[in-house]
């Protein structure tokens, strides 16, 4: 199956948590660094956009054209963006298919299915329709907390300074800090990524956040 999108009206924000929610959750809401708000918003355009390639998805809500062609052997298509909010219209072949009589759609899924069942659909199925979240404020607080533990290691990243220094020591007391080889293999994993029991405890807590959210089907 083959999918392509246009985007007939483009989201504004793709951002998967707010700078004052990112700010909270550094505990840096009371801050007076000028310079914090254009670090914090990199590290929360970072992080949505990790999260967003992560999940093969966008989950800004934008309204979308969707067409597939190879579907002649499915009665089932997965739409690029959900929730659905809202769908225009859906045409099989050049012709006018009607919601709950020649498919029904599962909103929260994105998903399409031919009725009645068996039927296939015939290309190329076009589909226009509104889908995805109003972000930052509608996006699921699981999102949110993914987005909080990549956002805390850039930033504490940020802090460490010179990456090339392991350790700091005075007298009794060590800070020892992260070997960027070491921990970039650790992100990556050492047995096939966080998926397969790999990198660091956030990364896997992250991996654990989004498996419900990735769109495995393409």
């Amino acid at each position: 199956m083959q999918e392509i999108s246009r985007i007939i009206t483009p989201a504004g924000d793709f951002s998967l948590i707010s700078q004052y929610y990112a700010r909270m959750a550094l505990n840096l809401q009371n801050s007076s660094d000028p310079n914090l708000d254009e670090q914090i918003e990199m590290f929360v355009r970072w992080a949505s956009g990790d999260i967003a390639a992560l999940c093969n998805r966008v989950f800004a809500k934008e309204t979308v054209e969707d067409t597939y062609l190879g579907v002649s052997s499915t009665g089932r298509i997965y739409l690029s963006h959900y929730p659905i909010a809202s769908i225009s219209s859906v045409t099989e072949a050049g012709s006018n298919l009607v919601q709950g009589t020649d498919y029904i759609a599962e909103m929260a899924t994105g998903l399409l299915r031919r009725q009645p069942t068996g039927i296939l659909f015939a290309e190329p199925v076009v589909v226009t329709y509104t889908g995805g979240y109003v972000l930052p404020y509608e996006a699921p607080e699981s999102l949110q907390q993914a987005s909080v533990l990549l956002i805390r290691e850039a930033y504490y990243a940020s802090l460490r300074g010179d990456a090339t220094i392991r350790m700091v020591s005075h007298k009794e007391s060590r800070v020892i800090y992260f070997d960027p080889a070491q921990q970039a293999r650790a992100l990556m994993g050492t047995a096939g990524g966080a998926g397969a029991g790999g990198g660091t405890a956030a990364m896997r807590s992250v991996d654990a956040l989004l498996k419900k959210f990735t769109r495995f089907w393409v």
